[in-house]
């Protein structure tokens, strides 16, 4: 009988013990925790454990995870001249079957400055030449939305002669085929250029593969070929730019050995690279059939882009490039054109972006 009683108590106690316990569903239990405990999918309830996320930016309704954004800028073509040229073999055989476009794309108008000006920051500032950048813009840009987030960036510019905050002497200081500092629009704003820390940002077009050999390309990569691989300027000789032609032959020979290295490395996968060109040709100019109103073309390379598809019933512009660098990064925007620009989601397979 008195061992009867003894287990009696000692039941009772366990039961007081464990009823003074706390609740699961009050206690707190760290992040870090959860996801160096593995518990069998039978045993865990979506009522009691809240699903995590590894984000709180609206990028969590997007089934692409995009951790790569380049923009490559070339110089001076109507989009009608660039598809179907025969200038244009790599761009026309290779990206455009492969990858979307959009044809119904506007620059800003001329000259180059103002068009790389606002694809960082939602405005042309009502640029009208292509003067050297003594203006020193006090204006918030792209680079203050990706340090906000703690995102990184660089700017590749080919050719540039020296380090961190370089300024040229004048404009066209990299000489008749080199850097031109009207193609790097970082040096015009004032927050960047005043920041050593920033100013290390703008690096050679070397170090590009460098970073991707190593797995570390910043969230947005810039890149300006020099002023001769972009397709400003037409080359002298073959050796050069072979075969020694139009501007849009040294492009497009530039592209086939570029963009291979991106395509054929493991950080495609989770990379979108936007290829444009900054303005139309120049008025004038018959043989590349002009057109008024600032029309040319960007392709979206990425594994989830629509293959071979062309977009010519909405209208973009190079605010929207801006506005989907935000949407995919869910950076909000810079409250100037970028705000109304359409964002370039039917370019991608389920409106990706």
């Amino acid at each position: 009988m008195l061992s009867c009683i003894l287990l009696v108590a000692i039941a009772a106690f366990g039961l007081s013990e464990y009823l003074k316990q706390p609740s699961l569903s009050s206690t707190t239990v760290p992040s870090t925790a959860l996801q160096q405990t593995t518990v069998p999918s039978t045993t865990v309830s979506s009522t009691t454990i809240p699903k995590l996320s590894t984000t709180t930016t609206p990028r969590l309704q997007n089934p692409v995870i995009t951790s790569h954004v380049i923009v490559i800028l070339l110089e001076n073509e109507n989009g009608s001249y660039v598809v179907g040229s025969k200038d244009a073999p790599y761009i026309n055989n290779m990206l455009i079957p492969n990858y979307s476009i959009t044809e119904d794309y506007s620059s800003l108008g001329h000259p180059s400055l103002l068009n790389y000006v606002a694809i960082i920051s939602g405005s042309t500032f009502n640029i009208v030449s292509n003067e050297y950048p003594t203006m020193s813009l006090p204006n918030k840009n792209l680079v203050d939305l990706l340090s906000e987030h703690n995102l990184t960036w660089k700017a590749y510019m080919e050719s540039l002669p020296e380090g961190p905050c370089y300024l040229a002497l004048t404009n066209a200081d990299g000489g008749n085929y080199g850097y031109f500092t009207k193609h790097n629009p970082f040096v015009y704003f004032r927050n960047i250029m005043s920041n050593l820390t920033r100013c290390t940002k703008i690096v050679p077009l070397t170090q590009f593969g460098i970073d991707l050999e190593s797995n570390a390309l910043p969230a947005f990569s810039f890149i300006a070929p020099n002023i001769l691989d972009d397709g400003h300027t037409a080359p002298l000789n073959s050796a050069q730019c072979p075969p020694s032609g139009t501007g849009m032959q040294c492009a497009d020979i530039w592209l086939s050995g570029f963009l291979p290295q991106i395509i054929n490395s493991s950080s495609f996968a989770n990379t979108i690279v936007f290829i444009t060109w900054d303005e139309s040709a120049s008025i004038g100019n018959q043989t590349k059939n002009t057109n008024p109103n600032n029309n040319v073309l960007l392709i979206a390379v990425s594994l989830h882009s629509k293959k071979g598809f062309a977009d010519n019933t909405t209208f973009y512009s190079h605010y929207s490039l801006l506005s989907t660098i935000e949407e995919i990064y869910g950076l909000g925007n810079l409250g100037k054109n970028d705000t109304s620009a359409n964002v370039l989601n039917d370019l991608f397979v389920n409106n990706a972006v």
